[in-house]
């Protein structure tokens, strides 16, 4: 419980005072009133704590109680309301990670505890009690602060704690953005939209001189285009029927072993289908050279993914930064991103840039692409992104992650060298309340 640890200090200093010798004067026995102050404030503050924690915790018990209630009526009527399901999934994960917290504030003021141990020790050095808490307190803080730290630590792998506290500050800020984008709240600034076109395709390969390819651009610098049409019904149909057997947890490469985990900011399920198994795969990757220019030589495999309700991949980068090892194995860092929609999404699911304030909302057959790095193969941090919770249907998507090896002539670099951590100019997106 809160203050356990400090009162049992506090009692144990005062214990060591009240077992002095009995006959001590009074003026030395006036201090004892200050301890017992101490704790009669620490007790009272202690108290209106608990009674708020637990006042919280009671409200969380009966809404708890009640959503049950009306579950176990009708579960198919209920499950079906694609509100009822959302809010089930966050009140155990979300909800039940503060519910967690409130009952862990119980662990008490271990640091409190530690320092009024010491200072009973600066008075009495060979108190027994005393001694052997030091350790114990010790350890407990030690253990508490490595939990904190891998909390804290997400994405970013940092260990160093004040190293964590910095991009905290900026994660919460794109936090509120990636939130805002979701809910449709922000756009891009007219000086932006009003430069953007739509148009046919008919470079890069002589295919599309005889099919081009619907082309719209969604952002300028960095280049954000989404190609429509270009991924059949049948197609999808057939790609989903190969990924429905197979499907697993939705991973990320880890940013220290470059290997492929499991992640607390990605909700969805997988899968990675060769072209080798089938032609429809293998036609899906060509058009892909088509459309981008780029050649699939060095390309990852299809990854197809599903998200159902609630499911979401919070902001990231496609590309690998400097200081991780995700792909130290391949054939250079991630160049190219393309995107294709399988489905349409009743509600929720659009790709936001979190730092361009752009929301892109799935179109069925349609593939929105983007460059990951700077001509100068430094990764663009303004391509930074996430998919938005599900909150009605299903989203279906595929996605060809493109890599730098072999498109040395094809993207060529250019005479000025892009750093990876400089951001672009990039037009301040406004808010749709502020019209």
């Amino acid at each position: 419980m809160r203050c356990q640890y400090l009162l049992y200090a506090v009692c144990l200093a005062t214990w060591s005072w009240t077992n002095a010798e009995l006959f001590t004067a009074i003026s030395e026995v006036e201090p004892l009133l200050e301890t017992h102050k101490k704790i009669i404030d620490d007790l009272d503050d202690y108290i209106q704590k608990e009674e708020k924690r637990l006042y919280v915790l009671k409200k969380h018990l009966n809404l708890y109680k009640k959503e049950h209630g009306m579950a176990m009526e009708d579960i198919p009527n209920y499950l079906g309301n694609p509100i009822n399901a959302f809010t089930l999934i966050k009140r155990l994960t979300t909800d039940l990670d503060f519910i967690e917290k409130s009952i862990k504030i119980g662990t008490g003021d271990v640091k409190a505890a530690l320092q009024w141990t010491k200072k009973l020790l600066a008075l009495e050095p060979k108190h027994p009690r005393a001694r052997g808490n030091v350790p114990h307190f010790q350890k407990t803080i030690a253990e508490t602060e490595v939990k904190l730290k891998r909390r804290r630590r997400g994405e970013t792998g940092e260990d160093d704690e004040e190293e964590d506290s910095k991009p905290m500050s900026y994660l919460s800020k794109e936090r509120k953005v990636y939130e805002a984008l979701c809910r449709g709240e922000i756009e891009i600034p007219s000086e932006m939209s009003r430069r953007l076109k739509c148009s046919y395709l008919t470079e890069n390969h002589p295919f599309l001189k005889l099919a081009p390819i619907k082309m719209e651009q969604m952002y300028i610098d960095p280049d954000i285009v989404v190609f429509h049409q270009v991924l059949s019904d049948d197609e999808i149909e057939h790609i989903k029927d190969m990924a429905k057997p197979r499907f697993k947890r939705a991973v990320v490469h880890d940013p220290k072993t470059g290997e492929l985990v499991p992640a607390h900011y990605r909700i969805s399920k997988s899968v990675w289908l060769k072209d080798e198994e089938s032609d429809v795969v293998s036609r899906v990757s060509r058009r892909v050279a088509d459309f981008t220019g780029l050649t699939m030589d060095t390309a990852e495999e299809l990854q197809v993914v599903n998200y159902g309700i609630g499911g979401h991949y919070e902001p990231h980068f496609d590309f690998a930064r400097k200081e991780e090892n995700a792909f130290k194995k391949s054939s250079g860092n991630r160049i190219a991103t393309v995107l294709f929609y399988m489905s349409e999404v009743a509600q929720g699911g659009a790709t936001v840039f979190t730092e361009l304030g752009l929301s892109v909302f799935p179109v069925k057959n349609a593939a929105v692409f983007w460059l990951n790095l700077h001509p100068s193969g430094e990764g663009d941090i303004a391509t930074r992104h996430a998919a938005c919770p599900v909150l009605r249907g299903s989203k279906w998507v595929s996605n060809k992650w493109i890599h730098q090896g072999g498109q040395e002539l094809l993207k060529p670099c250019n005479l000025e060298y892009q750093q990876e951590d400089v951001m672009r100019k990039i037009p301040r997106p406004i808010s749709r309340t502020s019209r």
